[in-house]
């Protein structure tokens, strides 16, 4: 039986979609970043023309490429906290596992959905701006599930401001957010917000006005776009996680007239 103390909510296990330039150990030891072209070898856009294949990076087996070896850290994560629950004199009886969320951006969206697909101790999904390994998009996903992305129109935008997104990964990424969203057994949900960018789905605009001057981020005030973010992402956790009833779901919303939501009840 569990205490009476409030229970420690794992609202979410967060993948950020990016990469440090190079990591030094304490050692001196520096270890550079893999270059983009050849990291893409191992993402699902670059496998879909080889469905066996098999890469090997570093001396390590990918099957599947690297996103299904990713998505076992949140199954390590979760197993850790439930051995948390159990051994740890301060936080024993307070984990409350039945309520685990997972999502991410970019690199973390693929993580996040793949990590969903195999492990059921996660409750609910939301994924933002990007595609997905070929069986979360070809079969769905059985946890509720929330899609963050934008129109073509949006992704051309910022090719021509900014560079990058080659058609067949636009075509990739709003192909398989589709797919997520029409095959996944359980409610779900697809945001679209055509005045943000890739990095608005982040914090960084709001960080630095560099983003924005560089043509990095959307024509979206950067802490309008924060604040969209945090809004759905609380309304979509609070409603499958804590089972709160949330009308920003459920209608559009006055408060934010540049969102398109489309809904799906199971």
């Amino acid at each position: 039986m569990r205490s009476a103390a409030p229970a420690l909510v794992v609202l979410a296990l967060v993948l950020a979609g990016f990469v440090a330039w190079r990591l030094v150990f304490p050692d001196g030891r520096v270890v550079p970043a893999m270059a983009r072209e050849e990291f893409r070898r191992y993402m699902p856009l670059a496998l879909a023309s080889e469905p066996e294949a098999r890469p090997v990076l570093n001396g390590v087996p990918l099957p599947g490429g690297v996103i299904p070896y990713l998505a076992q850290d949140l199954s390590f994560v979760l197993g850790e906290l439930a051995r948390l629950d159990v051994e740890d004199p301060v936080l024993a009886g307070h984990v409350d596992l039945e309520r685990a969320g997972s999502f991410g951006v970019s690199l973390g969206s693929y993580v996040t959905a793949e990590a969903c697909r195999r492990d059921e101790r996660l409750k609910a999904c939301l994924v933002a701006d990007s595609g997905h390994t070929r069986e979360v998009a070809g079969e769905g996903l059985r946890q509720p599930v929330m899609v963050m992305s934008r129109s073509e129109a949006s992704f051309l935008r910022e090719r021509e401001r900014a560079g990058g997104w080659p058609d067949e990964e636009i075509r990739h990424t709003l192909e398989d957010q589709e797919a997520l969203f029409a095959r996944s057994a359980g409610d779900a949900y697809y945001l679209e917000v055509d005045a943000m960018f890739h990095v608005n789905w982040t914090d960084a605009p709001v960080l630095s006005p560099l983003v924005r001057w560089t043509g990095l981020a959307g024509p979206i005030d950067p802490y309008r776009g924060f604040a969209l973010v945090n809004a759905y992402t609380v309304a979509f956790f609070d409603r499958y996680l804590k089972g709160a009833q949330q009308t920003l779901l459920q209608a559009p919303s006055l408060d934010w007239p540049e969102v398109r939501l489309r809904s799906r009840a199971r």
